[in-house]
């Protein structure tokens, strides 16, 4: 799994990783991924379990990496829910035209929103620049990753776990500092307020959301 991982954060994609299916499960409700990635055998319960019980808390794509291509495995798969299947061995471009073609089929705004504005803010996910006010922002990589995940969900509460597990990679939900680091450091820069914000809004005890267009 660690290849698959590597692989598709080379083209950009944000990745979280589980060690079973019931920790995936959860994971997956918290922090709402574009798409899930499965194999049939891991510990706890099988991909097929998995991917009901997944398939039963959020419309979530999934692909499922499998040895096993008999005619009956890939029915009782899709039985299940399962967008594709991706026999092993596979190389590292099939698995990102499957990744792609899945996104796109699923209208996911990883795959098809590649700019986002809200007021004279405008982030481009293409370019990896923003502006403000026609105004260029220097923003470090996570400073980015964070506002465009703010900006893909304006006026949704986004607890500090999602948030680190989608920005930083954090699944733990630790990193706590580092996230309100980032959240400082954005803020001076889009000149926002904490005390009267303009975009990033705080929710005490329970998160941020970022103000709608």
């Amino acid at each position: 799994m660690k290849v698959i991982g590597h692989t598709l954060k080379r083209e950009g994609y944000t990745v979280l990783g589980a060690h079973d299916g019931s920790s995936g499960v959860r994971l997956a409700q918290e922090c709402r991924p574009d798409l899930v990635i499965l194999d049939v055998i891991m510990p706890d319960i099988d991909g097929w379990e998995t991917c009901r019980r997944l398939k039963a808390a959020l419309p979530v794509p999934v692909l499922m990496l499998t040895v096993k291509d008999r005619e009956e495995d890939i029915v009782r798969g899709f039985q299940c829910g399962v967008h594709d299947y991706l026999p092993k061995p596979f190389s590292p471009a099939e698995l990102t035209a499957r990744v792609k073609a899945i996104l796109k089929r699923s209208g996911s705004t990883a795959a098809s929103q590649e700019r986002l504005c809200n007021q004279s803010l405008v982030l481009d996910l293409a370019t990896k620049t923003a502006t403000l006010a026609g105004r260029p922002l220097r923003l470090s990589p996570s400073e980015f990753d964070l506002l465009a995940y703010f900006m893909q969900n304006p006026g949704r509460l986004l607890s500090r776990r999602e948030l680190l597990a989608r920005v930083w990679g954090d699944g733990t939900g630790e990193g706590k500092a580092s996230l309100l680091r980032g959240i400082r450091r954005l803020r001076a820069k889009l000149g926002d307020d904490a005390s009267h914000p303009t975009f990033i809004f705080n929710v005490r005890g329970h998160g941020y959301y970022f103000r709608e267009p």
